[in-house]
């Protein structure tokens, strides 16, 4: 599994090569697959959460308790598989809409593959963004990985569900836009309570 992700990964860096990732990856997996590499990534989050959080509070001269740390740590892993699928499958449904033929569990398979190789380089500078003189370049650096991972979810998305390229981006667009309308109404719903 190691090799694979490096494999993945070193596919992953190459944005020449993301796009045929995608394709060469595309039926081979499933829920369980995704499921495997969600949580794999999330192991890698709550390894980067374990030394970076102790360290920023330690430049920050603030107190922290395990029990903070690992409550924190299953909150924010839970919270993350969760809307790992709620994404994709919003995704799924939005891009069936605009045309598109695949099937949900080789959409999230991909896209879990796409997670797993950013989770695999973004964990260094995430650890680094802790160390006070250097966090504000270190979170500089993850945000343009996170940028980046829109080009592989475009890539898995037009890779698993054979959608033309404007239709693939008109489908990330839209599921954004339904994902940041339900957490509104969660939000303000939640609010008046």
């Amino acid at each position: 599994m190691i090799g694979k992700i490096k494999e993945w990964t070193l596919a992953y860096i190459d944005y020449k090569k993301m796009p045929s990732l995608a394709g060469s990856e595309s039926g081979k997996g499933g829920y369980k697959e995704s499921l495997i590499l969600v949580l794999l990534s999330q192991a890698l989050n709550a390894l980067a959460f374990m030394i970076s959080f102790p360290l920023s509070l330690y430049f920050a001269a603030m107190p922290f308790s395990m029990e903070q740390l690992f409550t924190s740590l299953l909150v924010l892993s839970f919270i993350g598989v969760v809307s790992f699928y709620v994404i994709g499958l919003t995704i799924y449904l939005v891009g069936i809409l605009l045309g598109g033929k695949g099937t949900p569990d080789n959409l999230v398979y991909l896209l879990s593959v796409m997670n797993m190789c950013s989770r695999v380089i973004t964990v260094p500078f995430v650890i680094l963004s802790a160390v006070e003189p250097i966090s504000f370049f270190m979170l500089i650096v993850v945000s343009l990985i996170g940028a980046y991972g829109i080009y592989a979810a475009y890539a898995a998305v037009k890779s698993a569900l054979s959608l033309s390229p404007m239709r693939t981006i008109a489908s990330l667009l839209a599921s954004m836009l339904v994902v940041v309308l339900v957490i509104s109404i969660l939000g303000l719903s939640a609010g008046q309570v």
